[in-house]
Parts: structure tokens; C-alpha cells; sequence
């Protein structure tokens, strides 16, 4: 699959994480799951828009399919290890003891989930 990239390194990763869904559908996936499993752990996500965030993460060069499993490439694999500790900093910063996007923040008990609290858009 033809891989889409921005002409600037440093924008590439950027680019892949800006998206509102891409790095918890890429954390969710780990070692290899099924469609369906990937849907239970993002509960907010719907079938949709889960499906484009795969398609597009499979053109990006992050994701492969195979026999209706979704497994991470070599370069989603490093993206993630790369992404910890900017995660790492971000938990510290909101005050919460572990990174699970759907556990409630101290900081921002208002707020429906954790994404909220680290900037994004609320779900």
C-alpha cells in the first residue's frame, strides 16, 4: 500500500498523531487484534470512523491487515515507543496516576474522560 507522507520529517509524526483517534486506535491495537476488539476498547469510537482512522493509518504505513487482524508495521511499533514519554509527561502534567484514555482526571473531574484534560476535543 502507497505510503502518504508529508514532504518534512519532523511533520510526520505529527501529521499521524493529530488526529483525534489515531494514537489510542494505535495503543489499542498492540500485538494484533480484531476490528471487533479494537471497537471494545475504544467504546466512544464509532464503526465508522473507526474504519476510515484503519484505512488511513494502513496508507500512512503504521498498520497491516491480515485474515481480519489489524497488527502495527515496524514504524507504528516505533512511533509508540517514541510517543511514551510525551504520554509519560503528559499524565504527570494532568495529574492522573496512569494513562488509560477513559479514566477521570483530578484535575478536570467536569470532564467526560482524560482525552479532554490533555487537549483534545472532547469525545
Amino acid at each position: 500500500m502507497m505510503k502518504r507522507r508529508p514532504n518534512c520529517p519532523r511533520l510526520y509524526p505529527l501529521k499521524v498523531l493529530s488526529r483525534k483517534w489515531s494514537y489510542l486506535v494505535l495503543r489499542s491495537i498492540g500485538k494484533g487484534k480484531h476490528f471487533a476488539e479494537i471497537k471494545k476498547d475504544l467504546k466512544y469510537i464509532t464503526s465508522r470512523i473507526l474504519s476510515r482512522e484503519l484505512t488511513i493509518l494502513q496508507k500512512e504505513g503504521m498498520v497491516d491487515e491480515q485474515d481480519r487482524t489489524y497488527m502495527l508495521t515496524h514504524e507504528g511499533k516505533t512511533l509508540l515507543k517514541a510517543v511514551e514519554p510525551m504520554m509519560a509527561w503528559s499524565v504527570k502534567q494532568c495529574g492522573m496516576k496512569s494513562c488509560h484514555p477513559l479514566q477521570k482526571c483530578s484535575r478536570c473531574s467536569g470532564y467526560k474522560d482524560a482525552i479532554d484534560c490533555m487537549g483534545r476535543t472532547k469525545i
